[in-house]
């Protein structure tokens, strides 16, 4: 990857707080690594874990439904 496309990458998380960017991030090889293959992994490991925490969610909602506590968040919000 050339300086911009690394430049770009690093704007998608400039606080650092997503993990899958910052370790890309950190790898001492970037100008080594081909730019649409790097975004592809990125897209790839964002979409699984937005799945992860759908899923995660559904469960824990169902959880707070089940023990008749789900409208307590409702109310607060």
């Amino acid at each position: 990857m050339n300086t911009q496309q690394i430049d770009f990458i690093k704007q998608l998380d400039p606080e650092g707080l997503n993990g899958t960017v910052a370790s890309t991030m950190l790898r001492n090889d970037l100008n080594m690594y081909n730019y649409t293959k790097t975004l592809e992994h990125l897209l790839q490991v964002t979409i699984g874990e937005r799945k992860m925490l759908i899923e995660e969610n559904m469960k824990l909602s169902k959880i707070l439904k089940d023990r008749n506590l789900y409208h307590l968040i409702l109310e607060e919000n």
